[in-house]
């Protein structure tokens, strides 16, 4: 008799690396060191917004509606072997989304769009997209002086993550902001950051029981 020894053998766990996030103080002195940096509004949108690196180098002027206070991510900056830097439609449908501008992103663009003279938001002096390692370089330099250890430019949107669910924003407005497709992508990497959790769920249990 043949047997699947496939459907015997247990797959390995799975484990989640620690996600490394910047502490609200750290976040502010990042944003201090770079205040008079042509990349300081990059930098306060990814993260009070939490968009990806391809997503925040893909903005145009366009996107902003300043009378709103809106931006919009249709698009994202990717490189293709053989093409380059292309700026293309984003993967997933959720990843289309609407976000309004809190007030230190609406003033960081607004300053940043006096010296634009292009039609996209981040640009090199020659008005082409910035390349993702020269901004990853940048960030580790800045991380550099500022004595924290490396971390990937994606941590910017896990701290933005971080921030909103400590301060008690729903979950399911968190997973919207980021544009992750189900609420169920959200908890599982965040999960663990939503203060009190384990704490509420033995009240909740007491309430029924008493």
């Amino acid at each position: 008799m043949l047997r699947n020894v496939a459907a015997l053998a247990q797959a390995p766990a799975t484990s989640r690396k620690p996600i490394v996030i910047l502490t609200a103080s750290q976040a502010n002195q990042l944003l201090a060191i770079v205040r008079e940096d042509r990349l300081y509004a990059l930098y306060v949108c990814a993260i009070s917004l939490g968009l990806r690196k391809g997503e925040l180098l893909a903005l145009e002027w366009s996107d902003i509606d300043f009378r709103k206070r809106t931006l919009k991510v249709n698009k994202q900056l990717q490189y293709l072997p053989g093409m380059g830097l292309v700026i293309k439609s984003p993967k997933t449908k959720s990843s289309y989304r609407t976000l309004p501008l809190p007030e230190i992103a609406f003033s960081a663009l607004m300053k940043h769009k006096v010296n634009s003279t292009g039609s996209l938001i981040f640009a090199t002096g020659n008005g082409t997209p910035f390349s993702g390692r020269n901004i990853l370089r940048h960030f580790h330099s800045v991380l550099k002086k500022l004595d924290m250890p490396k971390m990937a430019f994606h941590n910017l949107r896990h701290s933005c993550a971080s921030f909103h669910l400590a301060l008690g924003t729903n979950p399911k407005v968190v997973q919207e902001l980021l544009g992750h497709g189900t609420i169920a992508i959200t908890l599982s990497i965040y999960s663990h950051l939503l203060p009190g959790v384990s704490e509420e769920a033995a009240k909740n249990i007491d309430k029924i029981f008493t």
